[in-house]
């Protein structure tokens, strides 16, 4: 009786307030991006690759809102907000003449009904991992809410809907059997789901410190985005910008040009050592974000030197990869922070535990979590430099126990870490990106900047 009420409550929350705002969504072209990582990217991307091709847009994603060219920071600490803010949103839009919405989809947002009323014209799955199990009731709840935002899309009164799909993501079958008027896949494997689908396939995939270059369907595309997971991302903007007919000269020079988003693989130089911010909160995220920072800031003739000891390492920069990580409180996936910690141990020379957003929890326990993953893991053999598809070299070595220390406070953890750092090292800093707040007991929000600490260390 209870959720049937809070059913209709969220309902009603997301009736009246387009209607009252006469269904813009009805007046724009609107696509909603889902999946676990890599929505606020891809949708800030998105936008920026529509309104080089003239497009007036509004979007809205963890980082920010957009109408036009007016944008405000998403102070919410909640990237798909209730209570009928989209509908407004989207009024705001129609109001100054936008065409495309953007918009960015949570499971926490379809499961309280905040798409309700959106007539979406496509939607974007770009994959899914555990994630948010505890208040889904498990993988199969989550992935069930994810799948709200295809079937908001199959009863959509739009004429013409879309589905763009991570065709390499296990379980892609249940978001491409959502009928469709046209359907697109992408990935590094080609797979075709659906007869009829188009395939985006990802070859040639080179990583650097400077960005990222690959082929698609013989195109060449060059961006700035630092990481192979960031292919999956621009991948889904290229399927999405080819199903509303963009250009393609215009597209490539937007991929090219686009300059990255503020705590998503975030790199800040100085000192002779290279500090990436990431906002990496999933034990899938975190894992690919360590892959690719030993990957592109240390060689791997570096990492074949400390395979074999018996190698002298005349001529080798021995670089080390500090991290700093915490979790978040609330209650919420308190089975992540071991693994955490399994996963900091496993690609981590020293770690420095701190502070997240520890909620109302004790965050002195939230770390004792993490440290019990770290501790239990012990002389595996890691595979290094290689991503989920093995499409660059592999290297693998015997591991060494990690050096660990607790610092409570996060801007003093950072601080340690960077003066820690020896030229040649590189110190990544997980768990909030660009996020302005930390949430402390009592739910009181202290202003917050990975970023700009990070700049007063190294650059004062």
């Amino acid at each position: 009786m209870l959720n049937r009420l809070k059913h209709y409550y969220h309902l009603l929350w997301a009736y009246f307030p387009a209607l009252w705002h006469r269904f813009p969504s009805r007046k724009l072209k609107v696509i909603g991006v889902t999946g676990t990582k890599g929505k606020t990217t891809t949708v800030e991307l998105m936008a920026y690759v529509f309104a080089a091709a003239g497009y007036n847009m509004v979007s809205s994603s963890g980082l920010r809102f957009r109408v036009g060219e007016k944008t405000v920071p998403n102070d919410f600490k909640m990237t798909m907000p209730g209570r009928g803010f989209l509908q407004g949103l989207l009024a705001r839009g129609v109001k100054e003449k936008c065409d495309v919405a953007i918009l960015e989809i949570t499971s926490e947002g379809l499961v309280q009904s905040r798409h309700r009323y959106i007539d979406f014209d496509a939607a974007v799955f770009l994959g899914i991992h555990e994630e948010h199990l505890e208040r889904h009731g498990g993988f199969e709840g989550y992935r069930k809410a994810k799948e709200l935002l295809f079937e908001a899309l199959r009863t959509s009164e739009k004429k013409k809907k879309i589905s763009i799909i991570n065709t390499d993501d296990m379980h892609a079958k249940e978001f491409v059997k959502y009928a469709t008027d046209e359907c697109w896949g992408f990935g590094f494997k080609g797979n075709g789901l659906k007869k009829g689908m188009k395939i985006l396939k990802a070859e040639g995939v080179q990583v650097s410190s400077d960005g990222l270059q690959f082929y698609v369907n013989g195109n060449r595309i060059l961006s700035k985005l630092l990481g192979e997971f960031n292919v999956y991302n621009l991948l889904a903007v290229i399927a999405t910008a080819k199903a509303f007919g963009i250009d393609d000269a215009v597209l490539q020079n937007a991929l090219l040009t686009f300059p990255g988003l503020p705590g998503r693989m975030e790199v800040l130089s100085g000192r002779g050592i290279h500090v990436i911010v990431d906002y990496a909160h999933t034990p899938d995220s975190l894992e690919w974000v360590y892959k690719e920072a030993r990957r592109i800031f240390i060689p791997l003739e570096v990492e074949a030197a400390r395979c074999e000891p018996s190698r002298p390492l005349t001529g080798f920069n021995p670089a080390t990869m500090i991290c700093i990580l915490g979790s978040a409180g609330g209650g919420r996936d308190t089975w992540k922070r071991a693994v955490f910690g399994e996963l900091a141990a496993m690609y981590c020379d020293q770690i420095v535990l701190t502070n997240e957003d520890p909620y109302d929890e004790d965050p002195e326990r939230i770390l004792e979590d993490i440290k019990e993953g770290i501790d239990r893991f012990s002389h595996r053999k890691v595979k290094l430099s290689a991503s989920s598809f093995n499409t660059f070299h592999e290297t693998s070595k015997e591991t060494k126990n990690a050096h660990v220390q607790m610092v409570l406070e996060r801007k003093e953890a950072i601080k340690k870490a960077i003066l820690l750092a020896k030229p040649g090292d590189v110190v990544v800093i997980t768990g909030k990106g660009g996020e302005r707040w930390m949430v402390v007991a009592g739910g009181k929000k202290i202003s917050w900047d990975d970023s700009a600490i990070v700049k007063e260390v190294l650059y004062s």
